[in-house]
């Protein structure tokens, strides 16, 4: 397990990833909710589909075909193209990442240069050790769940097995993001179980560290 970057007295950066399903969004909106400034990557991605410039860039890219009658991005139609085709979707990772490290960096700057300085900023990011590039955060937390767990949450957005599959073959394992972050969150039970142990976390990185403390809650 990497060390966690010392903050010296400015806000604490922390990156939110997992598997797919695993519950990094959920532990967002807790953080939000306690009143931490939060980010999520996947909304700046979102919000760049509708960028006209980039939605020209990707249609030369991709084919027309993936545009809506006003000329943005139709991310459906743009899905079928690329998460079925590897080498499409590495390309438009290529394109898009670039650019949302970017404004994820701008957005952390601005909050480590703000007079409310708050202790702690986190940002979800779902490919965060798979795009590398981020290295203004502090630390990492893995939110962990098995297969058992994130499959059926993921049934129930509407995706088949084998849409699971292609969408984990794009991304590092759960055991290997585990391995990587300095903290792992394990999302077994009820949102109510897990908001304890975001808090317990939270009191972790204040309380001075014992000896033999886990990293793991």
């Amino acid at each position: 397990m990497k060390s966690v970057k010392k903050n010296k007295g400015r806000a604490l950066v922390i990156g939110l990833t997992g598997g797919i399903g695993a519950g990094k969004s959920e532990v967002l909106k807790i953080l939000g909710g306690m009143g931490f400034p939060v980010l999520q990557a996947d909304q700046i991605g979102h919000g760049l589909l509708r960028d006209r410039v980039f939605a020209r860039k990707l249609a030369s890219r991709f084919g027309r075909g993936i545009l809506d009658p006003q000329g943005l991005v139709d991310r459906k139609k743009l899905g079928a193209v690329v998460f079925k085709n590897p080498p499409k979707r590495r390309e438009l990772n290529q394109l898009s990442h670039p650019i949302i490290r970017q404004k994820i960096k701008r957005w952390v700057a601005a909050w480590r240069k703000s007079r409310k300085r708050p202790y702690l900023v986190a940002v979800e990011i779902p490919l965060l050790f798979e795009g590398k590039g981020y290295p203004y955060l502090d630390g990492v937390v893995s939110v962990s769940a098995p297969p058992s767990a994130r499959h059926p949450r993921l049934a129930r957005r509407g995706w088949d097995p084998p849409e699971i599959r292609r969408r984990e073959k794009g991304q590092w394992t759960q055991e290997r993001k585990d391995r990587k972050a300095q903290w792992v969150i394990r999302n077994l039970g009820s949102r109510r179980d897990l908001r304890r142990k975001v808090e317990a976390w939270l009191q972790g990185l204040t309380a001075p560290k014992t000896s033999g403390q886990s990293d793991r809650t």
